[in-house]
Order: structure tokens, then C-alpha cells, then sequence
């Protein structure tokens, strides 16, 4: 959360635009390095099988957060849920 953060401080450096085809590319490298890092996580990713993966972001439903995550609107999901759709493509590769 720190780094997060701390990156909305200097947002003005940015190269990549968010929301964008580069910084999709950039999550799928960060995602990738964490499996790296953290072996448990890819067993723990395993485990949810073929489970819908998402943000839940309810709390905040708009701007980038329905482009990383979604909500449910009654049976309705509602969100574009990058975040989650990389996790999945990742499991589908493990």
C-alpha cells in the first residue's frame, strides 16, 4: 500500500498510460514476478480451479477501479476486471 501510495505522488513522471495496453503488459510482468517470488502463491492460485478471479471493488465503483476490478450489481458484474482476468489467464498457463 506504501508503494501505491507513494507512486500517486509522482504520477506526473509516468511513462505508461494507465488504463492502457502498456500497462496491462506491465501488471502480466508484475503478476509473473510475484509467482516468482512467492512459490506458495502458485499453488494458491491452482486452488481456485476455475473460480471467477476479481478486484472487489464496490467500495469505490468507478474510474480505474472498474478497469482493474468490478462489483456485483444483483447477478450482474459490473467492471472490466483486467486484474482478474490476468490472474486467470496466469492460472490457465500454471
Amino acid at each position: 500500500m506504501s508503494a501505491k501510495m507513494y507512486v500517486k505522488s509522482v504520477k506526473d513522471k509516468m511513462n505508461i498510460t494507465p488504463m492502457s495496453k502498456e500497462d496491462l503488459d506491465n501488471m502480466i510482468l508484475v503478476l509473473n514476478l510475484k509467482i516468482e517470488q512467492y512459490p506458495e502463491l502458485k499453488q494458491l492460485l491452482m486452488d481456485t480451479q476455475d473460480k471467477f478471479i476479481y478486484e472487489d471493488v464496490s467500495n469505490r465503483p468507478y474510474g480505474n477501479s472498474i478497469f482493474w476490478g468490478g462489483y456485483w450489481k444483483g447477478n450482474e458484474f459490473i467492471g472490466e476486471n483486467h486484474l482478474g482476468k490476468l490472474w486467470m489467464e496466469i492460472r490457465n498457463n500454471l
